[in-house]
């Protein structure tokens, strides 16, 4: 589905063009061409028909385009010829049930052209578009600037998810140290995950810009600008990375402060059972040995001896309760 279509003059104002019915690409591409701007589309989960219908005006490489139907791919840059593809992975913090869901962003830039393709793996997650759908967006740089505000938006979204995880992770180093709160386990775990997938994000994207620098090198020779964009866009990249690894140490330490309050709290529980099952053990066996037939047992013909037995059962018990307090295992 096409939900928008955007054409930039030289000066980077946008003019906006009807995406019903679907516009021209190829004559609003050679108009954008003509003014020295670019023409922008962003498709929202397209089929192949849908693709196709873009992908050919602009002579997009069929490779690159195929993954942007099937989807499901790692965060990449290629170059195409003339062309350069980029697989972004995007971010997003579900707040019913709080989790990272996971969506790509293909961006294909071409002489005069931006194409964006967001796809997600949520089930009836909402249409979401980039900020150069705006009204009052401004573009520097050309087609190549306008793909470079786009990576720069993922990846301040990234560095605002390790926001979010930084307070959550903070909180839970709170709990765990806190002996009155009993720390949620699939809460560790699911943070976990969280972080594993910024982690993953940020580092493959970190290396394929690190990798493709020269490919930037040769597409903006027109525009300087563009060269202190990437390596401010790394910059920024590298940074959430580390902060990422800090929060992965900081939740190795939180889950094994788990794990040991756990051992602990299993601990005891048993010498809790075990102080328990002594205490009750000691009428079991005075109420087995009487229980005997045996004609010979002690007091078992003296009147009132089951109370002096009761008593003296009690007493132990008492006994047996006060060493096992003073020795903390009840």
């Amino acid at each position: 589905m096409l939900t928008h279509a955007v054409r930039f003059d030289s000066a980077g104002e946008p003019h906006a063009l009807d995406t019903e019915p679907s516009p021209d690409v190829a004559r609003e591409l050679k108009e954008a061409r003509h003014e020295g701007g670019f023409l922008w589309l962003e498709l929202w989960m397209p089929d192949e028909a849908e693709m196709a219908s873009v992908a050919e005006p602009l002579s997009l490489d069929p490779r690159a385009t195929r993954d942007a139907v099937t989807g499901r791919q790692q965060p990449k840059i290629q170059r195409f010829g003339d062309h350069l593809a980029v697989v972004l992975w995007t971010l997003e913090l579900t707040r019913t049930y709080p989790t990272v869901t996971v969506g790509e962003v293909f961006l294909f830039v071409a002489p005069g052209a931006l194409v964006t393709v967001r796809r997600t793996r949520a089930q009836g997650e909402e249409v979401r578009s980039s900020g150069l759908a705006e009204p009052d967006a401004r573009v520097r740089g050309g087609a190549l600037g306008a793909a470079f505000a786009v990576m720069a938006e993922v990846a301040g979204d990234y560095a605002r998810l390790t926001d979010t995880i930084e307070d959550e992770l903070q909180e839970l180093e709170r709990d765990v140290f806190d002996d009155s709160v009993r720390e949620s386990r699939e809460r560790i775990y699911r943070l976990r995950g969280q972080i594993g997938k910024v982690d993953r994000a940020v580092a493959t994207l970190n290396a394929s810009l690190k990798a493709s620098e020269g490919h930037f090198e040769e597409l903006s020779v027109d525009h300087e600008e563009v060269g202190p964009w990437i390596r401010d866009l790394m910059d920024d990249l590298a940074g959430t990375a580390v902060l990422a690894n800090e929060q992965n140490l900081t939740l190795d330490a939180v889950v094994a402060s788990h794990e040991n309050n756990v051992a602990a709290q299993q601990n005891e529980d048993t010498r809790k059972i075990s102080a328990i099952a002594a205490m009750l053990s000691i009428p079991a066996v005075t109420s087995g040995l009487f229980g005997m037939n045996f004609k010979d047992l002690p007091l078992v013909n003296t009147a009132g001896a089951w109370a002096w037995v009761m008593g003296a059962v009690v007493l132990i018990d008492l006994g047996v309760y006060v060493v096992f307090k003073r020795r903390h295992w009840l």
